[in-house]
């Protein structure tokens, strides 16, 4: 789980000035991260059209100066336009042969690469270059952030492969909707400074800026494979007490050393639910046809660790977590869930050894307290589990409703777990906490630890082992 975003939240919304070292069109040196629009195009031989065009071509050098390409034409395609990126590497730094840097996207624009088949053709290597928040000390930002405002069209991404990047693929600040598709995430960089956190969270959103619809499917997602140190924290995706309105996370394949899907206070605002500053209207939370294979084994700083995290998203009308296929090996859980109306159907989850350990349990609901001072959900309410399937073992805990931290009166839950969770082989198969109440029960459930009143929860199946 990430217990350590507190640093990433706090620079979430502030303004961070950089440079690039390569010349300007004035001759002038340097060149500040200010708007490009208007100034002459750096590089006529491959870069094709002009401030206001609706669609700009790139071409890839596949040295220090794609990073200056790059931001004149997200900078100079007329709003809602295209960047097109022909075949090739775009490179955007890696502290070898060029320092590390970031891109900005200023107004919605459409980024598509070239793809053939299953192959990716246009790479974006490297990026993501050190900035200092004033808070937490140096922390990377990764080859894309984009920082929409004033303006109606969505950030859209497609077809690109990003690889040696740092931190994050994409962070995004403020923008009225984000989709990320058919893109390939592989070889993230560990570039960490000694006795510091490793955040690796590919595709970032948080704040109240952050808004519209965000949609990330069909994507490759290979975390993982670092040298040295491992990451502490690492996931494809946050969602962080940002302010959006359906999001869908669709028929992505994901595997790393950590979690891979997190979710956490959408439509929370700035204090909670009701707030002014947090979007209104429906909001809903799909995430479905994922296959995810992640092992529990992040850097010791951070080890707690959820295949699927989905907490204290306030304002969701509706969470869908359906027909995904999660396997969990090591340390770690398949799932962690807080908040009302979910409904968790067809999917399997795998428990598999990693480094001579089994994961402690399948799912953990509720209990979780608050994270950065912000609730990440006490309960879990009005929500359906039901035809999912367990396999592999755990070696402690099937489902648990924690209670230590927080008061968890989950309520109002109906789960049909059939007769997989029990062939878990876990100590105890499900396990309630002493304000959990009005819920039901149904399958063979082996173990039952129930901490709350008599009768409080119904059981429409039990068998005892």
């Amino acid at each position: 789980m990430s217990k350590a975003i507190f640093w990433l939240m706090c620079i979430a919304v502030s303004a961070f000035a950089f440079n690039f070292n390569y010349p300007t069109a004035s001759g002038s040196g340097l060149a500040d991260y200010g708007d490009q629009r208007g100034t002459p195009n750096p590089d006529p031989r491959n870069i094709t059209g002009g401030t206001g065009a609706q669609t700009i071509k790139v071409r890839p050098r596949d040295d220090a100066q794609d990073c200056w390409n790059l931001q004149w034409a997200f900078d100079n395609v007329a709003a809602g336009g295209t960047v097109a990126l022909e075949a090739g590497v775009f490179f955007i730094g890696d502290e070898k042969v060029a320092p590390r840097r970031t891109i900005y996207m200023r107004r919605g624009l459409r980024v598509v690469g070239k793809k053939q088949g299953g192959a990716w053709l246009t790479v974006i290597r490297g990026g993501g270059e050190a900035l200092t928040p004033g808070v937490g000390g140096e922390i990377e930002s990764g080859p894309l952030r984009i920082v929409i405002e004033n303006d109606t069209h969505p950030a859209v991404i497609e077809d690109l492969w990003f690889r040696d990047w740092a931190c994050e693929v994409a962070y995004i600040v403020s923008c009225p909707g984000f989709e990320f598709r058919g893109c390939r995430i592989s070889n993230p960089a560990n570039t960490a400074l000694e006795g510091r956190v490793r955040f690796v969270h590919a595709i970032w959103s948080s704040g109240v800026a952050a808004r519209g619809d965000f949609t990330v499917e069909n994507c490759l997602v290979e975390l993982g494979g670092y040298q040295g140190a491992p990451a502490d924290d690492e996931q494809l995706l946050g969602v962080f007490y940002s302010n959006h309105d359906t999001v869908r996370v669709i028929n992505n394949r994901i595997s790393g050393i950590d979690e891979a899907i997190e979710i956490l206070g959408n439509r929370y605002g700035n204090t909670g639910k009701g707030d002014p500053a947090a979007a209104t209207g429906p909001a809903k939370i799909i995430v479905s046809g994922n296959r995810i294979d992640v092992t529990g084994a992040p850097g010791q700083r951070w080890p707690s660790s959820y295949a699927i995290l989905i907490c204290g998203n306030l304002g969701a009308d509706e969470v869908l977590i359906e027909n995904n296929e999660i396997t969990k090996r090591g340390k770690g859980w398949g799932l962690g869930i807080s908040g009302e109306n979910f409904k968790i159907t067809g999917n399997r989850f795998r428990f598999e050894m990693h480094n001579g350990e089994y994961p402690p349990g399948a799912v953990t609901i509720g209990g979780f307290g608050q994270l950065a001072g912000r609730d990440m959900g006490a309960a879990l309410n009005n929500s359906v589990f039901a035809n999912n399937t367990f396999e592999g073992k755990v070696s402690k805990s099937g489902i648990v409703f924690p209670g230590e931290r927080v008061a968890n009166a989950s309520r109002g839950n109906r789960f049909d777990l059939g007769d997989s969770l029990a062939k878990l082989g876990a100590e105890t198969t499900l396990t309630l906490s002493k304000d959990s109440h009005g819920n039901i029960f149904k399958g063979n459930l082996g173990k039952v630890v129930d901490n709350a009143p008599k009768g409080a929860n119904d059981y429409e199946v039990f068998s005892k082992p």
